[in-house]
């Protein structure tokens, strides 16, 4: 079960902080991706160490963005990437894919799942924190 969460979303300037899920069920990776969307971007971030627990995670927390790894024990990253796009309440929900799998039927099963983009690990931190940048839309607001 994911771990309960303080989620203070806003700042002292009254913004909202988006706020970002990460499941990988390997902890370093998980880390790692976590670690620099808090210290980098400031976002609020909630970890899922599988993919069941991250879609217990999404419904309670309702992310602006979902950073998932393909291949996750319980529900992979790809089914997890197809409930949260069949789900009403999360329909909206950006999903980034991370695999270390670099076949492109994986890549193009996870984009027909809903996912909004893809991540080859293992990856560059700039290239995840221009491709958070995007999916947030803090890409435009930085310039």
């Amino acid at each position: 079960m994911a771990a309960d969460v303080k989620l203070d979303s806003g700042n002292s300037q009254g913004k909202q902080v988006p706020v970002v899920l990460v499941a990988d069920d390997e902890p370093a990776i998980l880390t790692l991706v976590a670690d620099a969307l808090r210290f980098h971007r400031g976002l609020v971030v909630v970890e899922a160490k599988d993919g069941q627990e991250a879609w217990q995670a999404a419904m309670k927390h309702r992310p602006q963005l979902m950073i998932v790894d393909v291949t996750m024990p319980k529900v992979t990253g790809v089914d997890l990437c197809r409930r949260v796009k069949g789900e009403p309440t999360t329909e909206h929900t950006k999903v980034l894919v991370m695999s270390a799998a670099t076949d492109r039927d994986r890549l193009i099963t996870a984009l027909e799942a809903g996912a909004d983009d893809y991540l080859a690990k293992p990856f560059v931190p700039q290239l995840l924190l221009n491709a958070v940048d995007t999916l947030l839309g803090l890409a435009k607001r930085k310039r």
